[in-house]
């Protein structure tokens, strides 16, 4: 094949035989992006050694490591793409060696990372991340999307079938619907206001009607809350 993949690891280079890893983005109703993309687990087959790196790493349930995967021409030619996955589990490790045949001996594994850079730019950081990237000097392309303002654009109650409601009885479970925008992973507080009835969100009353400190996940909310009677 006319590319190849390397695993720097610590101060190693591995040739990595087998590379497996999944984006994805969450959608709104209408079918299109709504949240930052988000990234799994990276499966990797790399040609093993007598070094015993791995074997640690997986058996220690709290060792972060950082690793970078470069792609590339066999030739040198063309631009060679970076993968940095920073604040990296091991949550699975399988040696295999055939000593019949020339098959090279093998390490499978599998690592959770916190971030993943792809060529400078940050594609996810997940909350349990320990890594600064400013402390850390990591030249990041700034999202687009960042750079715009955050908005809320709309919020409204609907029944569980997502239809408006104009009046809402003491009894009815309905959805509290907030439109935002370039607000993931930020805290909201949404103030209802009806003089006759109370809600309870995961079965607390909200306090004068106010949904307080909501953290925004993705730009389209759909939170279920209860009406119940007005309490005195």
């Amino acid at each position: 094949m006319a590319i190849e993949m390397t695993l720097h690891l610590e101060d190693k280079i591995y040739n990595v035989l087998d590379c497996k890893f999944t984006l994805t983005q969450e959608t709104d109703y209408t079918g299109r992006p709504c949240a930052k993309p988000n990234g799994g687990i990276f499966d990797l087959v790399i040609e093993g050694d007598k070094d015993i790196v791995i074997f640690e790493w997986v058996i220690d349930p709290k060792m972060m490591k950082n690793c970078k995967l470069i792609i590339s021409s066999r030739y040198g030619t063309g631009k060679s793409r970076a993968i940095e996955l920073l604040d990296c589990y091991c949550i699975k490790s399988k040696d295999h060696l055939n000593t019949i045949n020339d098959q090279p001996y093998t390490i499978s594994f599998s690592i959770s990372p916190a971030i993943m850079i792809n060529n400078g730019q940050e594609i996810f950081a997940k909350f349990w991340k320990k890594s600064d990237l400013k402390l850390k000097n990591v030249p990041i392309t700034v999202r687009e999307e960042e750079k715009e303002e955050k908005e809320v654009i709309d919020y409204y109650i609907t029944d569980l079938n997502n239809i408006r409601l104009k009046k809402i009885l003491a009894g009815d479970k309905i959805l509290l619907n907030i439109h935002t925008k370039n607000m993931i992973d930020e805290f909201l507080s949404i103030k209802l206001d009806n003089q006759t009835i109370d809600f309870k969100y995961n079965g607390e009353i909200l306090i004068d009607d106010t949904l307080s400190s909501y953290k925004i996940g993705i730009n389209i909310e759909k939170i279920e809350l209860e009406a119940i009677k007005q309490q005195v």
